[in-house]
């Protein structure tokens, strides 16, 4: 886990009362991304070099590996905080074993 995962959470809980924007948000998620695609992009790096050195011979794709179609989701969020609202204050709907 990274520090600044630690940091953010304790920022986000009641310790420490700041006020965080939506920007605040999608600063961090931009960061975030753009630390993504620069691990991505050395990693894709390094499997090149190690196809050149006669070492790999065939190597997947590092987005194919990362993301596999096979694994791959649509989630509607449209009423994702209406969903989060209802297991708190309905409890989670459950099929009866009857």
């Amino acid at each position: 886990m990274k520090d600044k995962t630690i940091e953010n959470c304790f920022h986000k809980s009641t310790v420490q009362q700041i006020v965080f924007t939506q920007q605040t948000f999608n600063d961090i998620d931009s960061t975030a991304n753009l630390l993504y695609n620069e691990a991505v992009t050395d990693l894709q790096a390094n499997i090149d070099s190690l196809q050149r050195a006669k070492i790999v011979e065939q190597a997947m794709d590092i987005n194919g590996f990362v993301n596999p179609i096979e694994e791959y989701a649509e989630v509607d969020v449209g009423d994702l905080d209406q969903d989060v609202l209802n297991e708190f204050t309905q409890g989670p709907e459950f099929e009866s074993d009857e």
